[in-house]
Formats: C-alpha cells, sequence, structure tokens
C-alpha cells in the first residue's frame, strides 16, 4: 500500500501523541502509586536514605500519608 505524504504526516502526528499520552498516563500512575516520588517532591534529595530521610522529617511522611486517607 502506498502512502502519500500527508497521510504519512498524520499518521506520525497520531503515533506522536498517542506515545505522549502514553508517557503522560505512565508518569501519572507513578506519582499515585508510588509514595517514594512523592516523597523526592516534598524534598528529600535523590540518593538520600529514604528512612533516615523521614526520620529527620516525620512531619512530611505524616501528610503524604494523610493525603491518601
Amino acid at each position: 500500500m502506498i502512502l502519500t505524504e500527508l497521510s504519512r504526516k498524520i499518521l506520525e502526528d497520531y503515533q506522536v501523541r498517542k506515545t505522549k499520552k502514553q508517557k503522560q498516563a505512565f508518569i501519572e500512575f507513578l506519582q499515585t502509586h508510588f509514595p517514594s516520588l512523592q516523597v523526592q517532591k516534598m524534598g528529600m534529595p535523590r540518593g538520600c536514605c529514604t528512612e533516615a530521610w523521614v526520620l529527620e522529617n516525620p512531619e512530611k511522611l505524616i501528610s503524604l500519608q494523610r493525603q491518601y486517607f
């Protein structure tokens, strides 16, 4: 089947938008299902020991836990 230039561009555009939607959906899934990402948003530096950070910042963990209830 021979695709015209226009139909090829339409197909490419659709695939790019579909990929962007899938990527955004995956990011949203990670952010809602993995509390460690939420803790990083609350200020925990990357590479930091999560347990040590939580012990130093218990109020932030409590705040995160309350978001789930």
